[in-house]
């Protein structure tokens, strides 16, 4: 039972640390994104 709650209790973590990781790569992609369109707006 033990075990078997750990294994659950690990993965758990798992999942959220990859959720966050997740939301981390959206938003520096919406931050790149952004970055491109002021440059753009700059430049034309």
């Amino acid at each position: 039972m033990f075990g078997v709650y750990t294994l659950n209790r690990v993965l758990q973590d798992r999942k959220n640390h990859q959720h966050k990781e997740l939301k981390m790569n959206l938003l520096s992609g919406l931050n790149y994104i952004i970055l491109n369109i002021k440059i753009r707006n700059n430049f034309y």
